[in-house]
């Protein structure tokens, strides 16, 4: 089962402003090669933009937050399909990116220059190559707020945020106080936040989303700008154009910085990702998430490996930087091995029977719970063939119960709630040739049966006698030999 983020409610579907709508993709395909270091601004128009807020802040004239970051750190001539010769201009920042998408147009313009729909394409998974033209990754799960290496990290992803339920949309109520709540997993609650720092400013219809006060105040705030060739005083901001409409509803969480947490409001926007911490000075309260870096970094970064995988297992670490720096390199005592395998598939999730691996953490034969939320369970296979089956419910009409080393799963892993979370089963147990590799951090499994890939991440951290949520992906094997 390749795993894709679902769009619900309008937040993700009717989001572009002054673009098009996330539709008709690509095959998957290889992204542009990676950016090269930026010493200096890649156009007199980036320059200008930068200069007008953030000049003032590195001059120390404006004690407040970055709009886009101290300096570039990256330039290319990134893939676009109707830019000249297929590509347009564009600058990383910490906070966004900057592009340039018609070089003959008006460079005076305030649209001239544009920032990139970066949060919608880490929260989807699909990153825009053209006016119509996407290519697709795995959602980003790099925090989207906090210290992205902090293993304890709590803040929610980008994934995470993709995944939010969509009765979390809808008009409110403007002066309603916020103390909603959203977890590292996209779990969100009516509560837990704190009462009386945060309300609902403003209603924005074009995607069934709130703005909060705090941000609302940011977004339409005066204060030092650089223009013309001098510091005056002037609006900080056409927020539009910063930040683009909001792709989720204002909640709290916490995260964790220099090794403390913290409880921070976050609002995800379609360019930007905004935070509140009341804890803050004044003029740093409200900040621009690190967009940019992050965007750089999932679409890009790849780990510097001595061998690379090869094949399936080598189409899909090279095509998806984010699964490659998850899994890390390939073990140098492992190569690609066969091993016989199983799949079904159920109303939320798969189930994958693996034969013996003797890949660390699971040596022996194994069975894989790979629920829709992204989270894997595994069990042994302690089934003998011709036991009786553990429990045989009737299924609805078109549905089916699972039987054998899968039955014996379903009704047994009451702990991690298998049955519950999975559904029925959708199809019957088809069996094949597989095969496995084992990485510093994870492992990827090809099975015949479907012709599938699927990445196990985190195994770098993997604890038995934990509760601890574990990632898996999935990928259609495109390898053509």
């Amino acid at each position: 089962m390749t795993l894709h983020t679902t769009h619900r409610g309008r937040g993700l579907l009717g989001l572009l402003a002054g673009s098009v709508l996330l539709t008709g993709l690509s095959a998957r395909g290889t992204l542009a090669p990676p950016p090269v270091a930026a010493e200096s601004f890649a156009s007199p128009a980036f320059s200008r933009v930068w200069e007008r807020t953030d000049k003032p802040v590195a001059q120390g004239k404006a004690p407040r937050s970055w709009l886009w970051g101290n300096e570039p750190f990256a330039s290319l001539q990134e893939k676009y399909a109707q830019g000249v010769g297929g590509t347009h201009l564009v600058q990383y920042f910490d906070k966004s990116r900057m592009e340039i998408n018609d070089p003959s147009g008006d460079p005076n313009s305030p649209w001239y220059v544009t920032n990139g729909l970066l949060t919608v394409e880490m929260m989807t998974g699909k990153v825009q190559v053209g006016n119509s033209e996407f290519e697709t990754l795995p959602p980003s799960n790099l925090p989207v707020a906090g210290d992205t290496t902090d293993v304890a990290q709590t803040a929610p992803s980008y994934n995470a945020l993709g995944h939010l339920n969509p009765t979390d949309n809808g008009e409110r109520k403007i002066g309603t106080p916020i103390v909603a709540s959203v977890n590292k997993n996209g779990h969100t609650a009516p509560n837990g936040g704190p009462a009386g720092l945060a309300t609902v400013a403003t209603y924005v219809p074009q995607t069934d989303h709130n703005i909060a006060d705090v941000f609302w105040t940011f977004l339409n705030s005066s204060g030092m700008v650089y223009e013309n060739g001098q510091f005056q005083h002037g609006q900080l901001m056409n927020w539009v154009f910063v930040m683009g409409y909001p792709v989720t509803e204002p909640y709290w969480t916490t995260i964790r910085v220099n090794g403390a947490s913290r409880q921070v409001l976050v609002q995800a926007f379609q360019r930007r990702i905004l935070t509140y911490s009341p804890t803050n000075a004044p003029g740093w309260q409200v900040e621009m998430g690190n967009v940019g870096r992050h965007y750089y970094s999932w679409r890009y970064e790849r780990p510097s490996c001595s061998s690379v995988p090869v094949r399936g297992f080598g189409t899909v670490w090279s095509a998806n930087p984010e699964t490659a720096k998850a899994l890390g390199c390939p073990q140098p005592w492992t190569k690609e091995q066969s091993v016989p395998t199983t799949i079904q598939h159920f109303e939320h999730g798969t189930m994958l029977y693996v034969g013996q691996t003797y890949s660390y953490p699971f040596g022996n034969p194994s069975i894989f719970v790979l629920f829709d939320d992204g989270t894997y369970q595994h069990f042994d296979s302690a089934y003998v063939e011709g036991q009786p089956a553990v429990c045989n419910p009737t299924a609805p009409s078109g549905l089916s119960t699972p039987q054998r080393g899968f039955g014996k799963v379903w009704c047994e892993g009451t702990g991690a709630r298998v049955r519950e979370r999975l559904g029925w089963a959708t199809d019957q147990e088809k069996g094949g040739a597989g095969a496995w590799q084992q990485f510093d951090c994870g492992l990827m499994y090809w099975t015949s049966a479907g012709n599938q890939i699927f990445a196990l991440l985190d195994l770098n951290n993997y604890n038995p006698n934990q509760d601890t949520p574990r990632r898996w992906q999935g990928f259609a094997d495109t390898f053509n030999p």
